[in-house]
């Protein structure tokens, strides 16, 4: 049970960041931040305006922004974590492949390398709008890869992009600008009732 638990491989991300993220992608009322939105269309290949491209260039310049958002979508192990909270995008994925058939684990493994290259190149995009942009193109047909490791990478990223924006949205649209003082009543408050 342990080891499911700690295989899941949840994000932690500090108080420091979830003020920085709110600080920086608040949207308005129940509507998306419109710079998520350009960040979702700028992570999976859509085409972004000049403004859109500035607005994002602006943010990221600003490295803790950069380290918070990129910690969001992987960790990497850090001396920051508390306890029991360490992980980094490797994992877990002993999980995935333990007692599994030689190709499962080509699969899984290096789906997941392809995958974390995509995630560095799209972290690079926040830096540079208008550099290579990650190709989550798709084609069946592709006979070079009999495993679809180009597919599992692909779907995984697109997971990744997805899950981690919704993550980011619901970090900044479910707290309000609290102390951290104020935070630790509101849970104390929450788990007495």
């Amino acid at each position: 049970m342990l080891e499911q638990k700690l295989s899941t491989n949840q994000i932690y991300t500090s108080e420091n960041d979830n003020q920085l993220l709110r600080k920086h992608f608040k949207g308005t009322g129940n509507a998306d931040s419109p710079l998520l939105l350009s960040i979702r269309s700028l992570l999976l290949g859509f085409p972004i305006t000049k403004s859109e491209a500035d607005v994002i260039k602006t943010t990221f310049k600003n490295e803790d922004v950069r380290e918070a958002f990129r910690r969001k979508f992987f960790n990497k192990l850090s001396t920051d974590a508390p306890i029991g909270k360490e992980a980094d995008f490797w994992f877990g994925t002993d999980v995935e492949v333990r007692d599994k058939c030689t190709d499962t684990i080509r699969q899984v493994i290096e789906s997941k390398q392809l995958t974390y290259e995509m995630l560095q190149q799209a972290m690079n995009l926040l830096e540079d709008p208008f550099g290579a942009k990650v190709d989550v193109s798709f084609d069946p047909k592709r006979v070079d890869d009999p495993l679809q490791i180009r597919f599992l990478a692909r779907n995984k990223y697109i997971g990744t992009v997805v899950n981690c924006l919704v993550q980011i949205k619901v970090t900044v649209d479910n707290t309000k600008d609290e102390t951290l003082e104020e935070t630790k009543a509101r849970i104390l408050k929450n788990s007495s009732k």
